[in-house]
């Protein structure tokens, strides 16, 4: 089941209505239900697409605490760490020997970083760019693990509310570069993260969210268009009242 549902942060209530309805803005942040998964609507309306040779790969690098990471993906990494270790600089292969693959931050889990800068993980280029060697190595056909999903989703970030993941948007500076190609590209972010956001919940359900996506556009263009003609239309009469009082 779909549609918009108004979040009031104040008293922790989400109320369901029908997709049809908009949510006044007196409840706060508006949101959309896709299939049980909470959706806010800044995911649905953002236009982004990844400008790596601006950001540099800053999503490898900014941040405090590295990706966060499942159990089950621990797992999987520790089980390729002889495989992705060759494309590790020393300085990474000494921090994993030193910190291991991961930490632990207020009960969830995030891959160390190498002296609190890029992720263990990343390698960085003669042109500064950070990128995954998890990543490089699935795409040189060594694993079938491209990397962790919280990675794969950014700038999307998988919250849990309500015994529900609520995808949420975050806008960090560092990829202003993004949401400016994405906006002159009129790339939405949705449809530049679906492959991402198919491997979370699958094919059904992201074309699911890619539909709420383009109902919202619609919408907003539409009543974009209505408050321009009332605009345009207030305009005329105001000047043809002016040219009046001057008669």
């Amino acid at each position: 089941m779909s549609g918009f549902i108004p979040f009031c942060q104040r008293c922790y209530h989400l109320i369901l209505l029908d997709s049809r309805h908009s949510v006044p803005s007196k409840f706060g942040v508006r949101m959309v239900v896709v299939e049980g998964v909470v959706v806010d609507d800044e995911v649905l309306r953002a236009k982004f697409r990844c400008h790596v040779a601006q950001c540099k790969g800053a999503c490898c690098v900014v941040g405090e605490l590295g990706a966060p990471v499942t159990s089950n993906e621990v797992e999987i990494i520790e089980s390729l760490l002889e495989k992705v270790k060759p494309y590790l600089p020393e300085a990474n292969r000494k921090a994993l020997d030193e910190k291991g693959i991961y930490e632990v931050h207020q009960g969830s889990l995030f891959l160390t970083t190498v002296e609190g800068r890029e992720c263990v993980f990343a390698t960085i280029d003669e042109k500064g760019i950070a990128t995954c060697c998890l990543e490089k190595l699935y795409l040189d056909g060594g694993s079938e693990f491209r990397k962790p999903i919280s990675c794969h989703l950014f700038p999307i970030r998988v919250r849990h509310r309500f015994g529900m993941d609520m995808l949420v948007y975050m806008q960090i500076e560092e990829c202003k570069a993004g949401r400016i190609c994405g906006r002159d590209e009129k790339v939405s972010l949705c449809t530049f993260l679906a492959p991402a956001l198919e491997r979370k919940y699958g094919a059904t359900w992201t074309k699911t969210l890619l539909k709420e996506a383009e109902k919202l556009t619609q919408t907003e263009n539409r009543e974009g268009n209505e408050t321009g003609s009332f605009t345009t239309s207030s305009s005329n009469l105001t000047a043809e009242s002016a040219t009046n009082s001057l008669h």
